[in-house]
């Protein structure tokens, strides 16, 4: 009886190790998808930023243009 009272303790303490080890891979599991939910807010972020910059860099190569295509150079004509 003793060795059966042991056994069964022991395979309580089998089940309740095995019952930890799935909540913390379960943890991990949670902690992995939020850390990559919060990797595609920060992606998204990122996109939107560099289209800005994209559209600021375009209005100053048009304003870049403008001023050169503005200048003409003028001829003096000697005869």
């Amino acid at each position: 009886q003793q060795q059966q009272q042991q056994q069964q303790q022991q395979q309580q303490q089998q089940q309740q190790q095995q019952q930890q080890q799935n909540q913390d891979k379960n943890q991990q599991k949670q902690q992995q998808q939020q850390n990559q939910q919060q990797q595609k807010i920060s992606q998204k972020d990122a996109e939107r930023m560099l289209q800005a910059l994209n559209q600021e860099e375009k209005k100053l190569q048009d304003k870049q243009k403008k001023k050169v295509v503005g200048v003409k150079a003028k001829t003096l004509k000697e005869w």
